[in-house]
């Protein structure tokens, strides 16, 4: 197998909201003392920003969510492994069939001898939440799965891991909150909307 050529490391993944990902070796980025400057993480676009920085052994399964719903896997071992100050690549060239790239709205790692349990939980920008079964996200091709279906007036905003053991809490923008038990949601198929 291919995966028993790949020594098993951790590495920084990073990916932009435009779609572009990369590795790099966690030792690329070292303390500074006081008063350091900082350094150039990644050049990028004027139109484009870091949405997420991982950390993930290269033999775990990677899980990318867009915007419109869909969820997308890959081995950490194929995202292209680059130096600190480069641009990654366009996911979408390297491993979507999709005609039209999308931004990206999480990212998750899960190791690949993990038992998938637990729940994944989906919120949209207008409020919309979803519970779902982990394991209902086993068999992910290159072409992509719908992980939530989105109205064309909404898009994806959060994903996390959780079990009905945890309480979420919600905040908009304009200071409003909600707190519950996520045992008092119902789990939808993978297709589902999810709640207002």
């Amino acid at each position: 197998q291919e995966r028993d050529l790949i020594p098993s490391e951790e590495k920084l993944i990073t990916f932009t909201e435009k779609g572009y990902f990369k590795r790099v070796k966690p030792e690329t980025y070292k303390a500074q003392h006081r008063g350091g400057k900082g350094i150039v993480g990644a050049k990028l676009g004027d139109e484009d920003a870091v949405r997420d920085v991982i950390v993930a052994n290269t033999h775990d399964n990677v899980l990318l969510f867009t915007k419109r719903g869909l969820v997308y896997k890959v081995k950490a071992y194929e995202i292209p492994e680059k130096k600190r100050d480069q641009k990654g690549e366009l996911f979408f060239d390297l491993f979507s069939s999709s005609k039209e790239p999308e931004e990206l709205a999480a990212v998750l790692a899960m190791p690949h001898d993990a038992k998938l349990s637990g729940n994944l939980v989906m919120v949209t920008k207008r409020g919309k939440i979803k519970k779902t079964k982990f394991d209902q996200y086993g068999n992910i091709n290159k072409a992509g799965l719908l992980a939530m279906n989105i109205t064309d007036d909404d898009e994806l905003r959060f994903v996390f891991p959780a079990t009905d053991k945890e309480e979420a809490m919600l905040v908009s923008y304009s200071g409003q909150s909600i707190r519950f038990a996520l045992k008092d949601m119902r789990a939808q198929g993978r297709r589902a909307s999810g709640v207002r």
